[in-house]
């Protein structure tokens, strides 16, 4: 009440007020939430992040306050209570992260603000760039702006390809730190800085897990200057040579800690005590350039300085001779000349070239330095061994490569059939050499093996090889041996010869050979011949069959009189699949049987289909088809596959029987795939013949 307050009975007047209380959520910091990562992958926590705190009702409406520096919230699920943290693949490594969230009945106890809960993630990381601690140096012995580019990356090891982002964390304590696109970064100082000797700033990557500390020492530093040093080298002698590279530098001490950074491309630099550098390139040691380079620093210096080394001299050329075979003295003949094999270049014989042409054939020089040497077919060679010269740029004088040639005969096999009159002795001259390449008249023919019933030696004219088989001999046909000639080459050292003689001396039988194609299990009516290579003295009279193997169960074979044989073979009798089949026939005057082998390819017989399949609208169907039921197959049509697909719709060959081999296939739509009828589509088989490759 208040003083005066009174009603119109002058009796006080009193006012009530109510406080109503209502429970608010207190929330509770999570600081124990954990994470790992490896490296910059992409990697979540999801947090339950009311797990701990006390809500009336609920925490209502879990609310972001202040959001992650890295990463960010990616889900927020109200009715389980859980916030998701996420770092983004390539989002930069953290140790780590905290966020701060309140809800709908959080409230300060002391202000009229929300109350909020702060979440800590500490987050392991594995797979970072390791950064390793640098120094460098600035030339300022006074109050001058001066500055230098420091690789800060060159002794780090980096994730992925390479390290990225490179920024300085903690900024030097007088001078600049700047980091660079290309990862380094410039330290300057300016003219209004104090004289000091010393600086330092700290940097990480965007995938290392920790900073690390650049020192730079200032003051007065050995200031480097490339180098340029001129060598002689004739062919590929050694080189041995010191370079003073310290005459040009401006040293505080001498130069103090030379040594090498970058080596050279080809032999070694090694620093020495007296401020120089030796380098060696051993002896025989091609380069692949006539610059050499290599870089190097000292203790104290503001940056690397670069020797490099020109290298000039002449290619020492080597002659080269080879020795070629030509084969019967009239085929072509070439070869491939490796001129490094004898010369001595600095670099590779650069440049080779011809200088005077070989008096046969053409010589070429290629793009790997080497040279190709070609004589065309039937070229006469008058002047042996062949020569020509070649030159190279880095050379003084020509280089002579020779080519020896050996022309040589070239044997070739033969097959002759002879007539043996009755009740004689066989003797017969065989004109070997007609279809040998020799150079001279195939001189010098001697026998490397002997026939096995007759024999064999040089005519009377040596002109020819009488063949002699003795009134009583009965050989197995045919006859082989061996011979070869003075000058045969190594790869046709030997001519081989066959030859049948008939012992009744009219008719020499020779073995056949018959393929047959034979669709499914077709009849087989086939009629070929079977004398004519044979060497009959009255029209092979007398034909007749002496042997069916393996016999009448697969078909049967008739002899005609024009010297031709016919084969057939009716399914009804078995219908069996084969693909092979002999027999031995003679004549009147030849009681030795000649071979023929049928050989039978089996192929399998494909028919067309058609299936009619009920669709309603557009609703998925599947039905399978039995494409094989009307096929004639030789061995269960094995082998179905799909040559071309339909226009809609999917075809699978199936195995309808579970035995290993599919023998229909199934055609499906999908649900609401269009078709428009009719679809056509082909298989085939691995024997289809060539005539009916698909079924459709």
């Amino acid at each position: 009440t208040t003083t005066g307050s009174k009603d119109a009975d002058d009796q006080a007047v009193t006012q009530t007020v109510t406080i109503n209380f209502e429970a608010g959520d207190d929330l509770i910091d999570d600081p124990g939430q954990t994470m790992t990562r490896s490296g910059v992958e992409a990697k979540s926590v999801t947090i339950d992040v009311d797990d701990n705190d006390t809500c009336t009702g609920g925490c209502d409406n879990i609310t972001i306050v202040d959001a992650p520096v890295v990463g960010s919230i990616t889900a927020i699920d109200q009715d389980a209570g859980t916030v998701t943290y996420t770092l983004a693949e390539n989002d930069a490594v953290v140790n780590s992260a905290t966020f701060t969230y309140t809800t709908d009945d959080a409230h300060n106890t002391t202000s009229a603000t929300a109350d909020t809960a702060t979440v800590t993630i500490a987050i392991t990381v594995s797979n970072t760039d390791t950064l390793v601690a640098d120094s460098a140096n600035l030339s300022r012995p006074t109050a001058t702006s001066e500055s230098v580019i420091i690789r800060v990356l060159d002794n780090d090891t980096c994730i992925g390809s390479g390290c990225t982002n490179v920024t300085v964390t903690s900024p030097p304590t007088t001078g600049t730190a700047t980091a660079n696109s290309d990862g380094t970064i410039t330290y300057a100082l300016t003219s209004s800085d104090p004289v000091i000797t010393s600086d330092s700033f700290e940097y990480s990557t965007h995938a290392s897990a920790t900073s690390v500390t650049v020192t730079v020492n200032v003051g007065t530093m050995d200031t480097l200057n490339n180098d340029t040093h001129n060598v002689t080298r004739s062919g590929l002698a050694k080189i041995d040579t010191n370079i003073n590279v310290a005459a040009n530098d401006n040293c505080a001490a001498g130069c103090a800690g030379l040594s090498i950074v970058t080596t050279p491309q080809h032999g070694t630099a090694t620093p020495q005590t007296n401020g120089t550098i030796q380098y060696v390139l051993d002896e025989d040691i091609e380069t692949t350039a006539n610059t050499i380079t290599f870089t190097y620093s000292t203790t104290n210096d503001t940056g690397d300085a670069t020797v490099t080394i020109n290298i000039t001299g002449s290619d020492l050329l080597g002659n080269d001779s080879k020795t070629l075979q030509r084969a019967g003295g009239s085929r072509p003949v070439s070869t491939n000349i490796t001129i490094r094999d004898t010369a001595e270049c600095g670099a590779h014989c650069a440049g080779a070239r011809i200088v005077t042409d070989p008096q046969h054939g053409t010589a070429t020089v290629q793009a790997d330095g080497t040279i190709d040497w070609e004589l065309g077919r039937k070229a006469t060679i008058t002047t042996n061994p062949v020569t020509f010269t070649y030159t190279t740029t880095g050379a003084t004088g020509n280089a002579t490569v020779s080519l020896q040639i050996d022309e040589v005969d070239l044997l070739n096999a033969d097959h002759f059939y002879v007539i043996r009159p009755a009740s004689t002795p066989l003797q017969t001259d065989l004109d070997v050499k007609d279809n040998d390449d020799c150079v001279s008249n195939c001189a010098g023919i001697e026998f490397a093996s002997q026939p096995e019933d007759g024999v064999v030696s040089l005519n009377a004219g040596q002109t020819a090889v009488a063949y002699t088989l003795g009134e009583s001999a009965t050989p197995n046909l045919p006859e082989t041996f061996t011979y070869k000639t003075t000058n045969a080459t190594e790869d046709h050292v030997l001519g081989s010869v066959s030859i049948r003689a008939a012992k009744s001396g009219d008719d020499a039988l020779a073995d056949d050979t018959v393929n047959i194609v034979r669709m499914g299990h077709e009849p087989i009516d086939a009629t070929f011949w079977v004398t004519n290579n044979d060497g009959c003295g009255a029209g092979c009279a007398g034909l007749a069959l002496s042997n069916l193997q393996p016999g009448s169960q697969r078909g049967a074979v008739v002899l005609n009189a024009d010297g031709t044989a016919t084969y057939t073979y009716d399914p009804s009798d078995g219908n069996a699949v084969f693909d092979d089949i002999a027999f031995n026939y003679v004549t009147t005057e030849q009681a030795v049987p000649a071979r023929v082998d049928i050989n039978i390819t089996n192929v399998d017989d494909l028919n067309d289909d058609t299936a009619i399949i009920t669709r309603s609208g557009t609703t998925a169907v599947s039905r399978t088809i039995e494409v094989i039921d009307n096929d004639d197959c030789s061995n269960a049509c094995a082998g179905l596959a799909i040559e071309t697909t339909p226009a809609a719709g999917t075809v699978t060959p199936h195995d309808d029987d579970n035995d290993g081999t599919d023998d229909s296939i199934i055609f499906a739509l999908n649900n609401g795939e269009a078709a428009t009828s009719p679809l056509t589509f082909t298989y085939s088989t691995t024997a289809a013949s060539d005539e009916k490759y698909h079924g459709t």
